[in-house]
């Protein structure tokens, strides 16, 4: 009791005399209950509040909570091979659409940052629905004290808002999402750790705002006459400041009573390098955050992640992102799934495959070539991500060359891997044979009309289209030569040339009712010679 009625003290004297105007100082508010901030060595108090005005401060919390909160998060089911989104199960609707009947995800996991970098932790409590379900409601974690049981599991104490009431959960109740901690129950406050950072800032703020308040005379001396009576002394600084000083009078033309004159002192605030302070301590926030100078907008700072954007993004990601969205999605599968559900056959996490589009490409050449040399088969490519299998076939592993099955050619089989090798090749043939007949086919469907009002102008087109083709379809053997064989440049020589000669051979419509028909088949067979079987 006798800690309660200081803090509330206080907390009435910092209220009343020159303390900060908050819209809400009932008896209930939570201002009365938040913990008491010490001073920093600068001489500022600093509190949740006040560190949230300082503009770096702000733009950091801002910059990961917009983040965090934007990105996809899902509940997968991994029993079995195949992983899938579990939408049937109630927490996938909480965390991914609508974890509590006011708020939205977004806005919920934007508080949670929120908490997690102003107070270091976010705790929600699990309230049971109508529907049988649960909602988690966010609490304010100043209203909350913790316990330690004796057998190691956490007790928490919530005060009501709006009321006296104390509300006591179980682990089992609530959702705890913590940052580093030095006990390793409650995380410690980031505001706390950064209190001189912020202390700093505050007062190089403030003090910027007092050189433009009284602009009129910064860093001046009124020199009075001598035999001046203090009353007059008096009147002449006050009738200075009163039509002089702030922002919007700076400028006007000062006229001083007689025999009185203003002299600057030497110090002025370039001398005290006040510019530098303030950017040095933009950059001292972004340093307790992880966060480049550059993404709050402190664009006169390198970073060393990388030269381009998407590099920046991957280190932003990889080193800022990663480590709260671990946090959440550990907590997660801590205190939302059940103790079956958490045997591994249920996983929750963010898909930041958004954030690093760069890094896909890079993925895909990884793939690629592990399973070139077998290492990788297609179904585990798709584990990885979190993609349906395709059944059997996908379990089967290759070599390069003709693509032959890694057990053939492990055991020398030289027939089985030509045989297989074939159909597989063979498949690859059929499939660009396809692509090359459906572009033509719809290129000559589109000409028609052309043909029969201008002739001249449809031949025209026909030799262009043919070298076009002549092109394309070497570019696509070329890209190939490893699966097929080929000949790319005679084979294309040869489509080119039957294409050029059906166009300009028999009217377009009858020579679009044969490729329709056989096209495909008759490429496929051009690249097969090319190929040398017959």
């Amino acid at each position: 009791m006798k800690e309660y009625l200081l803090r509330a003290w206080r907390r009435f004297v910092s209220w009343n005399i020159g303390g900060t105007v908050h819209q809400d100082r009932g008896p209930l508010s939570d201002y009365w209950y938040t913990p008491l901030a010490a001073e920093s060595q600068s001489g500022v108090t600093v509190t949740t509040d006040s560190a949230m005005r300082v503009s770096a401060f702000y733009a950091c919390v801002k910059l990961l909570a917009e983040a965090v909160g934007s990105l996809p998060l899902f509940l997968y089911d991994r029993e079995g091979d195949d992983p899938r989104k579990a939408t049937d199960h109630w927490m996938y609707a909480a965390l991914h659409d609508r974890p509590n009947r006011w708020q939205t995800s977004m806005e919920w996991r934007e508080l949670a940052m929120n908490h997690l970098c102003t107070r270091g932790n976010f705790i929600c409590r699990k309230v049971r629905a109508r529907d049988g379900t649960y909602e988690l409601w966010p609490m304010s974690p100043d209203r909350i004290e913790i316990h330690q049981l004796a057998d190691g599991s956490l007790r928490y104490t919530y005060l009501m808002p709006a009321s006296t009431e104390r509300v006591y959960l179980l682990q089992e109740d609530v959702l705890h999402v913590r940052m580093m901690t030095a006990d390793g129950v409650w995380g410690l406050s980031p505001v706390s750790m950064a209190r001189e950072a912020l202390g700093m800032a505050i007062t190089s703020e403030s003090h910027g705002a007092n050189f433009f308040k009284h602009r009129a005379f910064p860093g001046m001396v009124i020199k009075y006459p001598a035999g001046m009576s203090p009353e007059a002394k008096r009147r002449a600084r006050d009738t200075i400041a009163e039509a002089h000083a702030g922002f919007g009078t700076a400028y006007r033309t000062m006229i001083l009573p007689d025999g009185v004159d203003l002299v600057p002192l030497p110090i002025s605030n370039e001398d005290a390098q006040f510019l530098e302070s303030r950017n040095f301590q933009v950059s001292e926030i972004a340093r307790f955050f992880l966060v480049p100078p550059h993404m709050i907008g402190a664009t006169d700072k390198s970073t060393s992640w990388g030269t381009g954007i998407e590099q920046q993004t991957i280190g932003f990601v990889t080193y800022t992102l990663r480590p709260y969205l671990i946090r959440f999605e550990q907590a997660f599968i801590r205190d939302l799934l059940l103790p079956l559900e958490m045997d591994r056959t249920h996983r929750i996490e963010f898909a930041v495959d958004g954030l690093l589009r760069g890094d896909v490409q890079s993925r895909g050449d990884f793939y690629v070539k592990l399973f070139g040399i077998g290492a990788l088969t297609a179904n585990q490519i798709l584990r990885l991500e979190n993609m349906s299998t395709i059944g059997p076939d996908g379990d089967r592993r290759f070599v390069s060359a003709n693509l032959v099955p890694i057990e053939g050619a492990a055991t020398g089989d030289e027939d089985d891997g030509k045989t297989n090798g074939s159909r597989g090749s063979s498949e690859v043939v059929a499939d660009v044979a396809r692509r090359i007949a459906h572009a033509n086919i719809a290129a000559l469907r589109r000409r028609v009309a052309v043909a029969e009002e201008d002739w001249p102008r449809f031949v025209e087109w026909a030799s262009a289209h043919a070298s076009k083709q002549r092109a394309a379809v070497s570019r696509m053997l070329a890209s190939l030569n490893g699966v097929l064989g080929v000949d790319a440049r005679s084979v294309a020589d040869r489509v080119a040339n039957r294409i050029h000669s059906d166009l300009i051979g028999d009217r377009p419509a009858a020579t679009l009712g044969r490729w329709e028909d056989g096209m495909a088949a008759a490429i496929a067979e051009a690249i097969a010679e090319g190929r040398g079987v017959n």
